[in-house]
Protein backbone atom coordinates (compact mmCIF):
# COMPACT_ATOMS: atom_id res chain seq x y z
CA UNK A 1 0.00 0.00 0.00
CA UNK A 2 2.95 2.59 0.97
CA UNK A 3 4.55 1.87 -2.34
CA UNK A 4 1.25 2.82 -4.27
CA UNK A 5 0.37 5.69 -2.52
CA UNK A 6 4.31 6.96 -2.94
CA UNK A 7 3.72 6.99 -6.82
CA UNK A 8 0.61 8.11 -6.75
CA UNK A 9 1.53 11.09 -4.75
CA UNK A 10 4.70 11.94 -6.79
CA UNK A 11 2.64 11.01 -10.19
CA UNK A 12 0.09 13.87 -8.99
CA UNK A 13 2.74 16.41 -7.29
CA UNK A 14 4.33 16.28 -11.22
CA UNK A 15 7.53 15.47 -9.41
CA UNK A 16 10.10 12.89 -10.81
CA UNK A 17 11.35 9.96 -9.57
CA UNK A 18 14.96 11.85 -9.31
CA UNK A 19 13.12 14.58 -7.59
CA UNK A 20 12.28 12.40 -4.63
CA UNK A 21 14.94 10.87 -4.48
CA UNK A 22 17.00 14.07 -3.86
CA UNK A 23 14.60 14.86 -1.72
CA UNK A 24 14.80 11.87 0.71
CA UNK A 25 18.74 12.03 0.29
CA UNK A 26 18.69 8.89 -1.75
CA UNK A 27 19.58 7.55 -4.70
CA UNK A 28 17.07 7.38 -7.95
CA UNK A 29 17.54 3.57 -8.13
CA UNK A 30 16.44 3.30 -4.47
CA UNK A 31 13.40 5.47 -4.64
CA UNK A 32 12.54 3.30 -7.36
CA UNK A 33 12.69 -0.04 -5.33
CA UNK A 34 10.69 1.86 -3.04
CA UNK A 35 7.98 3.08 -4.98
CA UNK A 36 7.67 -0.71 -6.58
CA UNK A 37 7.78 -2.23 -2.56
CA UNK A 38 11.02 -3.82 -3.25
CA UNK A 39 11.73 -2.11 -0.37
CA UNK A 40 10.56 -0.52 2.86
CA UNK A 41 10.57 3.35 3.57
CA UNK A 42 12.55 4.21 6.75
CA UNK A 43 10.65 6.17 9.72
CA UNK A 44 12.61 9.38 8.59
CA UNK A 45 12.13 8.69 5.01
CA UNK A 46 8.23 8.61 5.78
CA UNK A 47 8.41 11.63 8.05
CA UNK A 48 9.75 13.39 4.70
CA UNK A 49 7.55 12.49 2.48
CA UNK A 50 4.72 13.56 4.72
CA UNK A 51 5.77 16.80 4.86
CA UNK A 52 6.68 16.99 0.87
CA UNK A 53 3.35 15.81 0.55
CA UNK A 54 1.36 17.02 3.12
CA UNK A 55 0.17 13.73 4.43
CA UNK A 56 0.39 12.07 7.25
CA UNK A 57 2.71 8.38 7.83
CA UNK A 58 -0.50 7.08 8.94
CA UNK A 59 -2.01 7.86 5.47
CA UNK A 60 1.30 6.82 3.98
CA UNK A 61 1.26 3.57 5.53
CA UNK A 62 -2.20 2.53 4.00
CA UNK A 63 -4.91 3.95 6.85
CA UNK A 64 -7.67 5.41 5.87
CA UNK A 65 -8.13 9.03 5.40
CA UNK A 66 -9.82 9.61 8.79
CA UNK A 67 -9.31 9.06 12.50
CA UNK A 68 -11.74 7.01 15.01
CA UNK A 69 -12.05 9.41 18.33
CA UNK A 70 -12.35 6.81 20.90
CA UNK A 71 -14.48 8.85 23.93
CA UNK A 72 -13.17 7.70 27.20
CA UNK A 73 -15.46 9.36 29.07
CA UNK A 74 -18.01 6.13 30.02
CA UNK A 75 -15.26 4.52 30.52
CA UNK A 76 -14.49 6.29 34.00
CA UNK A 77 -15.49 4.62 37.51
CA UNK A 78 -17.59 5.78 39.80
Amino acid sequence: MTASRMKELRENSGLSQRDVAKALHISQSTYCRLERGEAEPSAIQLATLSTLYDRSVLWLLGMPNYFVIIDQSSSSSS
